[in-house]
């Protein structure tokens, strides 16, 4: 009966890191899309002519301040 628990406890556990794993892998893959979008709305408000232009991608820029700030 111990070997049995033992099993299935292993295997429970190697399923957990596993989900856990992805998890991290999709977050990170999050992140760095985050990145790319916000060098993106920077180099847009820099070359925008258009002031609604700016501030749109100012708040867009702000949600990824916010992500940072939960971590």
């Amino acid at each position: 009966m111990g070997r049995g628990l033992s099993t299935m406890l292993e295997s429970i556990i190697k399923e957990f890191d596993s989900k856990a794993n992805d998890a991290f892998n999709s977050q990170d893959q999050l992140s760095g899309s985050l990145d790319r979008l916000v060098q993106e709305l920077d180099q847009l408000q820099e070359n925008a002519p258009l002031l609604f232009i700016v501030q749109h991608a100012s708040r867009i820029s702000s949600v990824k301040l916010m992500e940072w700030k939960q971590r």
